[in-house]
């Protein structure tokens, strides 16, 4: 069995699947803090987006 194509390569990077950024939300001082001092990505694919379609969004956390 082939592994499915998520969209990102190993290091988080999307590939050639045709995503776009939805959303993106970083630490904010003490208010707000992802992992440490980090970030939140949401993608999803344009043509869900285009759909309206919000049932297949990825979300990918970066932090140190």
């Amino acid at each position: 069995m082939r592994p499915r194509n998520c969209g990102f390569d190993a290091f988080g990077r999307p590939v050639d699947a045709p995503l776009a950024l939805l959303a993106q939300f970083g630490t904010i001082d003490d208010r707000i803090m992802f992992g440490d001092c980090g970030c939140v990505y949401y993608y999803i694919r344009k043509q869900n987006l285009e759909n309206c379609d919000f049932s297949r969004v990825w979300l990918m956390l970066q932090c140190y």
